[in-house]
């Protein structure tokens, strides 16, 4: 006879204390940081501090001397605010009396580059939102650029010449207008409570019309945040560094801005302007915008989103990878190469005597592998078709 009843006593075990068990295939993935030398250079002393004070001279000069060339000269952009001050009083005069123009609009911000002082050399085009009190439509917008166009000849018939038609985007979603001066780039939008009644097809598009609406906040965030001076000079060399780099294009000037401030601060303390371009391909060679990563967190936008999310995964591990090998030249001397060179540097393979192995790609397209897969079946029924 078998003792006892034969129910199962269900509270025989007493309740874990760890909390529940989650199965591991369910578990929480928690966002880690790159290695990050400047949190913890105390505990990394250099071998030779005196060779390497020279060689930080020698790196901060050679970065000053870049960011001047890099920086439009006063009459440049003295040029390119006239232009943009015309506009903006012909936008407010439209504002106040719209006329027969179908436009009524809310208000005009400058945004971009030129209103965060860090446009670039030669690149004299300054960014304005419209913000538009009525629902967009492609022939609103034709609309407002012939009557800016008027208005711009009748108010300033002579000391700037304007182009007589404006160069329309593509989704009509703005256009740029052309003076002998300088480019002014309308940027449509309109106000939130319009973005729902937006129809395809006869507005325009909506999530235009949401960037539009968020290079404001951008503006905004960075006359807030990151106006000191050596945060434009270190937004001007990193764009010139992506521009000289293919696997740095992914990089939008969003990005950019908050890379800048991200490596330019320790403990609310400005960096030395070489310190911190040096961070800034440190961190991306150490995998801060890679899955896995927390990243940067976009302050202008809710629900924590982080900007690398952006980036296809074919773009973060190129960008991790072109990262890497700059650092590797970085680390033996070859700050004039990155300052001056482009993907040339690339093709390396030694610097003083130093040999640099070949970087290998870690994310490879779920697509291409299945193409390979179906051509290596495809040839070996080709094969065993033969055979028999």
């Amino acid at each position: 006879m078998v003792r006892g009843s034969g129910r199962i006593n269900m509270n025989r075990f007493p309740p874990s204390l760890a909390g529940p068990m989650v199965p591991p295939f369910m578990s929480r993935r928690v966002p880690r940081h790159p290695f990050d030398i400047v949190l913890c250079e105390g505990a990394f002393p250099r071998v030779k501090p005196g060779a390497h004070t020279t060689e930080e001279s020698a790196f901060n000069a050679a970065l000053l001397k870049r960011a001047q060339v890099l920086t439009p000269s006063p009459e440049d952009h003295s040029s390119l605010l006239g232009v943009v001050s015309k506009i903006q009083s012909i936008l407010d005069n439209i504002i106040i009396s719209p006329g027969k123009t179908e436009v009524s609009i809310e208000e005009v911000r400058v945004v971009g580059s030129f209103k965060k002082a860090t446009i670039m050399k030669g690149h004299t085009v300054a960014d304005m939102v419209v913000i538009f009190k009525t629902l967009p439509t492609k022939e609103s917008v034709i609309a407002l650029s012939q009557r800016i166009i008027a208005d711009f000849k009748e108010n300033y018939p002579t000391g700037m010449q304007i182009a007589d038609d404006v160069l329309m985007a593509p989704d009509s979603t703005g256009f740029d207008i052309i003076s002998s001066n300088g480019t002014v780039r309308l940027l449509i939008s309109t106000i939130s409570t319009n973005l729902k009644k937006l129809t395809s097809g006869l507005h325009l598009d909506a999530n235009a019309m949401k960037l539009h609406m968020g290079a404001i906040r951008h503006s905004r965030w960075f006359d807030d945040n990151a106006s000191h001076s050596s945060n434009k000079m270190l937004v001007r060399l990193l764009k010139d560094l992506r521009n000289r780099f293919s696997g740095l294009k992914c990089l939008n000037p969003w990005m950019i801005d908050l890379l800048a401030h991200r490596s330019l601060l320790n403990n609310k303390q400005t960096l030395p302007i070489q310190i911190a371009y040096r961070r800034v391909i440190q961190l991306l060679a150490g995998g801060l915008f890679l899955p896995g990563s927390a990243g940067i967190i976009d302050p202008c936008e809710s629900g924590n989103i982080r900007i690398q999310t952006l980036l296809s995964l074919e773009q973060q591990d190129l960008l991790c990878m072109t990262a890497q090998h700059l650092v590797r030249v970085m680390a033996h001397g070859g700050f004039i190469a990155i300052l001056n060179g482009n993907d040339n540097i690339l093709k390396l393979k030694s610097i003083n005597s130093i040999v640099f192995e070949d970087l290998q790609k870690a994310y490879e397209k779920q697509e291409e592998m299945v193409e390979d897969v179906d051509s290596t079946g495809a040839e070996n029924e080709e094969i065993a078709m033969e055979s028999t």
